[in-house]
């Protein structure tokens, strides 16, 4: 039999219709490097009086120094803290200083005031919890959460993650060298300069200080890393009271 007629018995009567066009299914496009800490540090409690950040991710990251001055140092006009840069050649400098603000118009809330070699910002915490502020036409804040017991940092209008601090085992009680906790910071426009990673490290700073001074102490019950947390959402938020044996 002819091969082309032997094709033709196999046809069926109604001509075949087109299938529909279709693009091949992708993979949702994320954004890896978001998600991918820039910087890790791990802060310790040196004394009463210092607390030391030191990198995690690379030997070429400063390492930063706190220096918290009592009251006696205060009515001299220093600073309640001022944030020394550490090179990784162990040279020292002033990176910023950083002052409550307890004379501030009315309402009164708790403020404070960051003095950055790059310029000064102002902070506030309407609620007594969180604390913002703004940079150009970008207003930040810093948020206590909880699972795990941390600090937040992100945009006012985002969720996305931009700096996560999780408290340790030992929390704010910690001491003699002890880790306070471990902070992550992700790639972003104001974290990927050094302004603006200093800021991100004063606004924390402002927020483990204010709430000490409430007398709220927080720490987790065990080690929990960021690693092991995704890089953007917004973990549930801890009022006011919430789990006073955090406090």
């Amino acid at each position: 039999m002819n091969p082309a007629r032997r094709l033709e018995l196999f046809e069926d009567d109604a001509p075949d219709e087109e299938l529909p066009g279709y693009e091949p299914r992708s993979a949702p496009e994320y954004e890896s490097e978001d998600s991918i800490p820039l910087h890790t540090f791990q802060m310790l409690q040196v004394d009463r009086r210092h607390q030391l950040l030191v990198p995690l991710t690379s030997s070429d990251t400063n390492a930063y120094k706190v220096l918290t001055n009592g009251v006696f140092q205060r009515l001299s006009k220093k600073p309640d803290m001022e944030l020394l840069r550490i090179s990784p050649e162990q040279m020292l400098e002033s990176s910023a200083s950083i002052r409550f603000d307890n004379n501030g118009p009315l309402p009164w809330r708790p403020r404070a005031n960051v003095s950055h070699d790059s310029g000064d910002i102002g902070m506030e915490s309407r609620n007594f919890s969180d604390w913002t502020f703004t940079i150009g036409n970008t207003s930040y804040i810093w948020q206590l959460a909880i699972q795990p017991m941390s600090l937040v940092f992100r945009r006012k209008a985002s969720t996305s993650v931009i700096a996560r601090f999780i408290y340790s085992q030992y929390g704010t009680w910690a001491a003699n060298g002890a880790a306070v906790g471990e902070l992550t910071v992700y790639r972003d426009g104001l974290s990927v300069g050094r302004a603006g990673l200093e800021t991100i490290i004063c606004g924390l700073m402002v927020a483990i200080i204010h709430f000490k001074k409430m007398g709220r102490n927080y720490r987790n019950d065990g080690p929990v890393r960021a690693t092991s947390l995704p890089g953007a959402g917004l973990p549930q938020q801890r009022t006011l009271f919430d789990n006073a044996s955090n406090l």
